[in-house]
């Protein structure tokens, strides 16, 4: 599924979907694996939906 995406806030989808990836390598680092997936999955799903 595409959608249109408001040019003006493509910068703040990008930065939401880095910082997920972000919190998602630091809790693996740390072996918080469920916060590791749930933040994986929000980084992806951002990048899907916007």
């Amino acid at each position: 599924m595409t959608r249109f995406v408001d040019q003006s806030k493509a910068a703040n989808y990008l930065i939401k979907a880095e910082n997920s990836l972000r919190i998602a390598k630091i809790a693996l680092k740390e072996k918080a694996y469920d916060t590791a997936v749930m933040d994986a999955v929000l980084y992806q799903s951002t990048l899907l939906m916007h």
